[in-house]
């Protein structure tokens, strides 16, 4: 007797990978694979993460922030061993030259009271905005 193995449908990453694809096509998301980081502009994650008010899509952001992880081990083609290591998304105005507004750095950890579940933390890095200071 044979035991198969169910498959997930990974049609959505697929569709998903293609969709990020286009934002690096049209220069909204940078992706540097060796360096662990991203680049991309506030509207261009805004699109990405779902919700329509602030509060839904700040819930939303690190779901964002994982998928584009995912696409730069994806692009890396290590798998699961990038997958572990720290990757930073810097969020840049869309007006050239681009400022960094804020980053977002997800690691994985494992808690002393759970060593053997790894949870992802997720860490932000807010900068000041240049556009909005006074001379």
């Amino acid at each position: 007797m044979k035991i198969f193995k169910k498959r997930k449908n990974l049609q959505p990453w697929c569709d998903y990978f293609k969709m990020l694809q286009e934002y690096v096509k049209h220069g909204y998301l940078e992706i540097h694979t060796k360096e662990h980081e991203a680049y991309v502009t506030k509207p261009a994650i805004h699109a990405m993460t779902e919700g329509t008010d602030p509060q839904r899509q700040l819930r939303a952001m690190p779901k964002t922030v994982r998928y584009i992880h995912a696409y730069a081990a994806w692009l890396s083609q290590q798998g699961k061993a990038y997958m572990k290591q720290p990757f930073a998304v810097h969020v840049v105005n869309d007006s050239v030259p681009h400022y960094r507004l804020y980053t977002i750095v997800v690691s994985t950890k494992r808690p002393w009271w759970r060593l053997w579940i790894p949870i992802d933390y997720i860490d932000v890095i807010d900068y000041d905005d240049p556009s909005h200071e006074q001379e």
